[in-house]
């Protein structure tokens, strides 16, 4: 959500021990924009299996990655910044980290940093086993905002059948005094394109809630954009929309490429980062998700590119299928212009906000003359 830069928890702060017995721990720290993005372990083997953490986006990044990836794997000199952390392996959350990680001395650890300009960071942990194999997946939050974050979608992943397509599964939690975590079940795979609609189409349609209908008005969104926007003039164009009559589905909230892998020794897909996780969501929003996120962060797209990604998403196959199975075939532009309207307006991320807002005021004028 939309903050003012202010200063983060550090990535170190997740082990600084004020014991003199702790044990001296090294990383490599890769940089993005000045700022720590990856924090790779010692070992070569678990370096290069850190990167599978990070979720490079544009080809420049891929490439980077691959190369890199190869680097550590053959032991090359590769010229990163060093860190020392002294930890103390004894406790509380040493000691979760090796239980999850079944080792008997602090494991080798990956770390992936949240954005530092988001309110309540969280920070992305990669449990090694005693043979240097990736086991579990740590996420912790430093501090009231992160911790809360934490709680949130721990609840959430807890509260959701397994049987459901792409839930993460629980392995154990962490509750400190300032300090929160979970772990979850490691998956080893890829992150998809966004131009990869079979997988879109699978899960979008896995989450639909085929014997339960409700209408837009009841769902938790949906009642946090009313109450931001009920006296904004486009509102008067959407707010009908609540009496809509639509199939209940999974809502995820960020559905974006770089929050689902898909593992490669199972072939199933695993969805990540469910803070804003709710039962019951707006149909499609997930999906508009989709294609702005990436269009707007990654592609750096125009609006009127936006526009035209998002025209052809409402005329693909895929997508009028599964508007006519959650009863908002007819309404579709409606609900796009809702879900920009929530993006800009609820959410206000720190990143793409302007560019959102511009989509939002190019499709109310355009889409009003069709």
């Amino acid at each position: 959500m939309e903050t003012n830069r202010t200063i983060q928890p550090d990535w170190q702060d997740l082990f600084r021990a004020n014991s003199p017995a702790g044990t001296i721990v090294r990383w490599r720290v890769l940089r993005k924009q000045g700022e720590p993005l990856l924090m790779l372990p010692g070992s070569g083997v678990a370096a290069a299996r850190t990167l599978a953490l990070y979720p490079a986006q544009t080809a420049k990044a891929r490439l980077l990655k691959s190369v890199l990836r190869r680097a550590l794997k053959l032991n090359l000199p590769v010229p990163l910044e060093r860190a020392e952390v002294s930890i103390d392996a004894a406790a509380p959350f040493g000691r979760f980290l090796a239980a999850q990680a079944g080792t008997k001395a602090f494991p080798q650890t990956g770390i992936f940093a949240g954005n530092p300009r988001t309110a309540g960071r969280r920070f992305i942990l990669l449990l090694f086993g005693e043979h240097y194999e990736p086991v579990r997946v740590v996420k912790a939050g430093l501090g009231k905002a992160a911790m809360k974050l934490i709680e949130r979608e721990k609840s959430f992943l807890a509260s959701v059948p397994a049987s459901v397509a792409g839930i993460p599964k629980l392995f154990g939690t962490f509750h400190g005094e300032n300090l929160d975590a979970f772990a979850m079940e490691f998956s080893d795979g890829d992150f998809p394109s966004a131009a990869d609609e079979k997988v879109l189409a699978s899960i979008a349609n896995a989450w639909v809630q085929e014997n339960r209908s409700l209408t837009v008005a009841e769902t938790a969104p949906w009642r946090e954009l009313e109450a931001a926007c009920a006296g904004e003039r486009i509102w008067k164009r959407l707010e009908e929309l609540g009496n809509r009559s639509v199939r209940g589905v999974l809502w995820h909230g960020d559905f974006a490429p770089w929050n689902l892998k898909l593992d490669r020794r199972t072939g199933r897909c695993v969805v990540f980062d469910w803070e804003r996780g709710q039962l019951s969501g707006v149909p499609g929003w997930d999906w508009f998700h989709f294609v702005v996120q990436p269009g707007v962060l990654v592609k750096k797209l125009s609006a009127p590119e936006l526009r035209d990604e998002l025209e052809q998403l409402l005329r693909s196959e895929k997508f009028s299928a599964y508007a006519q199975r959650c009863g908002i075939a007819g309404c579709e532009r409606e609900l796009a212009l809702a879900y920009l309207l929530y993006n800009v307006e609820v959410l206000k991320p720190s990143e793409g906000r302007r560019e959102t807002r511009a989509l939002l005021e190019l499709l109310t004028d355009s889409w009003s003359r069709v």
